[in-house]
């Protein structure tokens, strides 16, 4: 910025002083600097320059210093009014944990379980459902060549190569074992399809829906799930159809069921003996604590599934299942 001496006017002399010498009279060519022509340093009639008083330079050092400031006020203002609109687009679309009626594409939709009936109101039921989820998971698991239950599995087109010589090395259970695990897996898959898969005041649903229950079932495990597993060891204790049928067991027979639905639980895998992939996903261990997932898990669940489950850890180990157990050895 440069301040042109034509900006500073003379004080007006009184009345009847005479033009300093300085000054050139009236009707000649005056010296004075314009706003075309600044004035020159040195120059006769001259202001001073900014350079050489220090008043002038302080003061356009002021100017320069406010109008820097202007400038950056109003490019923090535009920024922040363009901030401003970006947020206000952003907030009208709905958050990815956000689950809506219809799942999003590639969020794995929810379903609804029902409450699973008192022990009495099972003993008549007689439409069972046959899990094909459970049947082609057990299809992998070592059994006897000539069970009833790999004969069960061909039937319905779960083809089972059976058990050969030696094929329960190195799984610390022999084939009777193996038996046992497989016959507990498909009662319990039948009495979960058969109970809470079902609603009173709704069509029975299709056998790919109950299926789809049924994995569900141990892909979002919640603390109702101790309940489920106790309702069913009693109907089997007592011999009831929807829990596989047979006769009643004693407290000791009972034992190979719960045994069984431990392994289910905790290390049985959907792609066989030595597979990765867990039929319980939220079951690391045996010894794992049955506890409430933390938040953050749940918020990472909620991007893949709609309904995440609520716990984690072995069921079989809490002190509910436990005390059930004691109930019916006595």
């Amino acid at each position: 910025m440069q301040i042109s001496a034509a900006a500073f006017k003379p004080c007006a002399l009184p009345e009847g002083a005479s033009a300093p010498p300085e000054v050139a009279p009236v009707g000649t060519p005056s010296q004075a600097p314009t706003f075309d022509e600044p004035a020159q340093l040195g120059a006769p009639g001259s202001a001073p320059h900014p350079s050489t008083n220090p008043q002038l330079l302080s003061m356009q050092q002021i100017v320069q210093s406010e109008c820097h400031n202007i400038e950056e006020a109003e490019v923090t203002r535009v920024a922040a009014e363009r901030r401003r609109a970006e947020l206000n687009a952003l907030s009208v679309t709905a958050p990815v944990a956000v689950v809506s009626p219809a799942a999003p594409a590639g969020v794995e939709p929810a379903f609804v379980f029902s409450v699973v009936p008192p022990v009495e109101e099972l003993k008549d039921v007689s439409d069972v459902f046959v899990s094909q989820y459970m049947l082609a998971v057990v299809s992998t698991w070592p059994q006897p060549i000539v069970s009833r239950k790999r004969k069960e599995m061909n039937k319905a087109g779960k083809e089972g190569a059976g058990a050969p010589r030696g094929a329960d090395l190195g799984t610390n259970a022999t084939l009777k074992t193996w038996s046992s695990r497989i016959r507990t897996a498909c009662a319990f898959a039948t009495f979960v399809g058969s109970t809470v898969c079902r609603h009173e005041d709704r069509p029975r649903p299709t056998d790919e829906e109950a299926d789809r229950g049924v994995r569900k079932f141990f892909r979002c495990i919640t603390a109702y799930t101790k309940l489920v597993v106790t309702t069913f060891l009693e109907c089997r204790r007592r011999g009831y159809r929807v829990a596989g049928g047979g006769r009643a067991l004693s407290a000791t027979s009972l034992k190979d069921y719960s045994s069984g639905l431990t392994f289910l639980f905790t290390e049985a895998k959907e792609d066989g003996m030595r597979g990765v992939t867990a039929v319980v996903p939220d079951c690391c261990e045996r010894s794992s604590p049955w506890q409430p997932k933390g938040v953050a898990d749940l918020v990472a669940e909620r991007r893949v599934r709609a309904d995440p489950g609520g716990f984690t850890g072995n069921p079989m180990a809490t002190a509910d299942v436990r005390v059930f157990h004691g109930a019916t050895n006595k």
